[in-house]
């Protein structure tokens, strides 16, 4: 009974109706124009008659549309109900070649895709498509990822590759995979597939690039967050330098340099590839020390995690001696951390035995009590500066549906109790990738939950956005607008907790990166901003990473380095005029002023430091040199 109720409510999370029910013509995309004719190796009507591999067909459900209401001939909806571990391509629909292939010769894939339902943390459809040898050893000719908005809305997708072997009819297959983490239901219609020879170069071909609206240098949004930026993000600052009888020192050279923004910045780490031996752990290091003001610990502090920590001899790579040395570690270089998470409410992300206590509510209340008080106070050293209490509450429920939503004040107050300083957030996704308000049961929950935390009295600090996106990246101009909307909403502060962007195509990943972090930094009840990982060696979507396993770097490297450390960080100098006085504008977080002037007693340049923060009202300060 259980069971049903959570699989109803997910239907409900963010199910799209199909449109053929509503509206008997819906118009799509326009097929590519192809330069020139070709056959067809699949056939003409693809997707007629497919059928799973009995290896998929239990995992997996497939069903023939009719009631898509578009002139498509064909359209197939391909559905998982539960989490899948293995590796994608486990789960998959494998369509067989029905005409020879030609080694070297240009193929032309074009179908269109729509999302019906998902929990997938972008809201997105998702699944691969590749064409290869139907049989060891699987030579590839095409292999991408390919995503479908979150709106429901049909989109037109087309790639185009080059035949790796000869096959024979039946010899190759195209498969699309199903084998995800998350649950989904997606539709898929109109495929083909087109032959068109030798010489045909793939980069002139009209393929799916992504791309996002407002990405070209003169959209309004920018000139609106730049304002904002300068309203928001900075503030003033006047340096009076005055000798030992209190007159003023005129040309005195006064510099101003940031020491610690207000606006923290950083990245989720592994706790072992922070004392991990080698040149690997070496540059891991190295970069979280010189693009980071703060991170967070991706696993090693989740119940479960620390749990096999408590339970296992030294030696195991996941024991708490091993986090907490990491913590040790981001302490002494003076980073800030962020604790994930106390409680992610479900039997999946949670120890074992917790499942166990389904039926003693009393000993699961214990059982997590208990763990925020051990986990707290075993990190109580480490001078953690805020906590995620309850991550995804809609989606991650199980506990939930045993002691109620009212337990997660509880959580947060006792927190409090043994977290006395610092902030407590309730973590979610999905906000920012529709970007389109409260319309669906899934962010009216989150937003119910926050509320109800508030009027409840839990001491809840700030919201906590992830902001998992894919090749559907929203409008930064939607983005500025939701995220106003929701510190309007809940008046508490907010913070990117989880980003990353699963784009392939490097120019596109760096000017999203640009894009998004601009319109979060304009955004004055942000005060944070964290990616989910920087190094594709260890990160949960290596095609997000900003930096390559062998360490090259991607633009996007680039574009958080000029922002975080360039174009947002204070580094002003000037001269002092004849009342010893200087003005600057810098950004806002601490400073240390450095005076440097001629000593008329004895002729030479000395220099004078002083510590200033440059905050929201103005800043005058008067130095006194002796």
């Amino acid at each position: 009974m259980k069971r049903s109720l959570l699989t109803c409510l997910w239907l409900l999370a963010v199910t799209v109706s199909p449109l053929g029910a509503q509206n008997p013509s819906v118009s799509l995309p326009e097929r590519a124009a192809l330069p020139a004719q070709g056959s067809q190796p699949w056939g003409e009507d693809t997707l007629k008659g497919a059928v799973l591999p009995p290896d998929a067909a239990s995992k997996v459900n497939l069903r023939p549309v009719t009631d898509h209401g578009t002139e498509l001939s064909s359209v197939i909806e391909l559905s998982t109900d539960q989490p899948f571990t293995g590796a994608t391509y486990q789960l998959q629909l494998s369509l067989p070649s029905r005409a020879p292939l030609t080694k070297g010769t240009t193929v032309f894939v074009e179908f269109y895709m729509r999302l019906i339902k998902t929990k997938t943390e972008t809201g997105e459809g998702l699944t691969a498509v590749v064409i290869e040898k139907a049989g060891g050893p699987f030579t590839k000719s095409l292999n991408v990822n390919v995503t479908a908005p979150s709106d429901g809305s049909w989109v037109r997708r087309s790639y185009a590759a080059v035949i790796a072997e000869d096959y024979a009819p039946g010899k190759a297959q195209i498969n699309f995979h199903m084998g995800f983490s998350h649950p989904q239901a997606i539709q898929i219609g109109g495929l083909r597939v087109v032959d068109l020879g030798a010489g045909v170069d793939p980069k002139s071909l009209p393929v799916t690039r992504p791309t996002y609206v407002g990405r070209d240098a003169s959209a309004p949004w920018r000139a609106k967050a730049a304002e904002r930026i300068e309203k928001h993000r900075k503030g003033d600052l006047a340096i009076r330098v005055l000798d030992a009888r209190g007159k003023p020192v005129p040309n005195a050279t006064v510099s101003v340099q940031m020491t610690k923004p207000d606006f923290a910045f950083g990245s989720a780490v592994a706790s072992d590839m922070l004392i991990a031996e080698g040149p690997d752990g070496d540059r891991y290091r190295a970069w979280i020390k010189d693009n980071c003001s703060r991170v967070v610990i991706e696993n090693h502090l989740k119940m479960s995690n620390w749990e096999v920590g408590l339970r296992r001899e030294t030696g195991v790579a996941w024991q708490n001696a091993t986090t907490l040395k990491s913590l040790a570690w981001l302490k002494e270089n003076n980073l800030e951390i962020r604790g994930h998470t106390l409680v992610w409410p479900s039997w999946r992300f949670s120890p074992k035995r917790l499942k166990d206590l389904a039926g003693d509510p009393a000993a699961l209340k214990k059982a997590y009590d208990d763990h925020i008080v051990q986990i707290l106070a075993a990190t109580a050293p480490y001078d953690l500066v805020e906590w995620d209490v309850v991550n995804e509450s809609f989606t991650q429920r199980d506990a939930l549906d045993v002691l109620g939503d009212g337990v997660m004040t509880d959580w947060f107050k006792l927190a409090r109790e043994h977290f006395p300083k610092g902030g407590l957030f309730y973590n979610d996704f999905g906000h920012l990738q529709s970007s389109r308000g409260n319309t669906t049961p899934f962010t009216r929950h989150i937003e119910s939950v926050v509320k109800n935390l508030k009027a409840q009295g839990a001491p809840i600090t700030g919201y906590g956005i992830q902001a998992h996106i894919g090749e559907g990246m929203p409008s930064s101009a939607n983005v500025m607008e939701e995220l106003d909307r929701l510190g309007t909403e809940f008046d508490l502060d907010l913070a990117i907790t989880e980003f990353d962007l699963g784009v392939t195509d490097d120019q596109v990943h760096a000017d999203y990166t640009r894009d998004f972090l601009t319109a979060c930094f304009a955004s004055p009840r942000v005060r944070t901003f964290m990616a989910w990982g920087f190094w594709e060696g260890r990160h949960w979507i290596p095609r997000a990473a900003m930096i390559r396993k062998d360490w090259t770097e991607r633009p996007a490297t680039k574009v958080w380095n000029d922002l975080f450390k360039k174009e947002w960080w204070t580094n002003l100098t000037g001269t002092t005029d004849a009342d010893g006085a200087w003005k600057g504008r810098g950004f806002r977080g601490l400073h240390e002023v450095k005076i440097t002037f001629k000593n008329p007693a004895t002729g030479k340049l000395e220099e004078r430091t002083a510590k200033v923060e440059i905050g929201q009202t103005a800043q005058e300060v008067s130095v006194m040199l002796p």
